[in-house]
């Protein structure tokens, strides 16, 4: 038997392009993709990057425990907690927990190799970016769930959520 261990997701928005960020900022505002995300992950623990974590303005995302990546050792906060590789983070979490991986680059890179779950949504326009979501599809997954969100007084963009389940060979 398989000893249990914590269900490790990913949760991205992402362009068509693959763009998720435009110098530190995410290039898009979608009111109802940001609901989703905050829906999924509160009551869990959050896992991000140090760059991430300062675009969001070093705050601790709310009613979440909150683990940051920084290969800096004397990088501290008192606010969160700190590890240096997702390895390290992962180690801190019990077989209950749910953890959500939420960025950047290299850390969905990362994760995509551990991830359970991938929650991604497709914002179905193109944009200017440095950082890029990692191509999932050299993995195997099942759909499990898309919603598509049209444009509207709120949304300048039409969106799809997209919640996949990776496929395990044992």
């Amino acid at each position: 038997m398989t000893p249990q261990r914590a269900t490790i997701n990913i949760i991205a928005a992402m362009a068509e392009n693959r763009v998720i960020g435009n110098l530190g900022q995410l290039p898009w505002r979608l009111p109802d993709e940001m609901k989703h995300f905050v829906r999924l992950t509160t009551g869990h623990t959050v896992i991000m990057g140090r760059k991430t974590f300062e675009s969001i303005g070093c705050k601790p995302l709310p009613n979440r425990r909150n683990i940051v990546l920084s290969r800096n050792t004397n990088y501290a906060s008192k606010e969160v907690e700190v590890a240096p590789a997702l390895g390290n983070a992962l180690g801190l979490l019990g077989p209950a927990d749910e953890a959500f991986i939420c960025g950047g680059e290299q850390v969905y890179r990362d994760g995509l190799l551990l991830a359970d779950n991938l929650y991604l949504t497709i914002v179905h326009a193109e944009f200017q970016g440095d950082a890029h979501f990692p191509d999932p599809s050299v993995f195997c997954w099942k759909l499990l769930d898309q919603i598509r969100h049209e444009p509207d007084d709120r949304h300048a963009h039409a969106f799809t959520f997209h919640h996949y389940q990776r496929l395990r060979g044992d």
